[in-house]
């Protein structure tokens, strides 16, 4: 049992797990690989400023569907910390964030990047009223979308139709 648990485990990790006998009698010898652990991505073609692991995974996954690559901040001071390095092509973000929140990060960035030719992507469950929906779109975002169902598809889409757009001009 515990040789089948260790197997599952070794491949959970994209690993393998190999066995060598001399013969009847001479023991066994089981080996097992597994990869390095890879660093997390410092940069992509999009921000993802999403404190929902679930959330963001998916929309990681729509990106990728449509050739995107992507790096994930799970609030806005790593996001800070990245876009320090590299500024991205696109972003999607949350307006609810622990710490600070995504509208304040927005003016934030939109003050120490410029972030004009970003396209930005609002995706959020915070109830926005018209003047601030307004605010954003005059912040950059191309959209305003509320999350729910379908919406990670969405939001990768809008990003991909303006990047796609954005090299037919350049």
């Amino acid at each position: 049992m515990g040789l089948a648990i260790t197997k599952n485990i070794v491949e959970a990790h994209g690993g393998k797990i190999t066995v060598s006998s001399g013969g009847l009698g001479k023991g066994a010898t089981f080996k097992f690989t597994i990869p390095l652990a890879r660093q997390p991505a410092q940069s992509g073609d999009v921000l993802i400023v999403e404190d929902d692991a679930g959330f963001a995974h998916l929309l990681e996954a729509e990106l990728t569907a449509r050739g995107l690559t992507s790096v994930w901040a799970a609030d806005a001071e790593t996001a800070e910390h990245l876009m320090a390095r590299k500024v991205p092509r696109a972003m999607v973000l949350d307006l609810l964030l622990p710490g600070l929140q995504g509208d304040d990060f927005l003016s934030r960035m939109r003050a120490n990047h410029g972030l004009a030719t970003t396209t930005i992507v609002i995706v959020t469950l915070k109830d926005l009223d018209p003047a601030e929906e307004l605010a954003l779109q005059k912040a950059g975002a191309v959209a305003v979308l509320r999350k729910g169902p379908g919406v990670a598809e969405t939001a990768a889409a809008i990003v991909a139709r303006s990047l796609v757009s954005e090299l037919a001009v350049g």
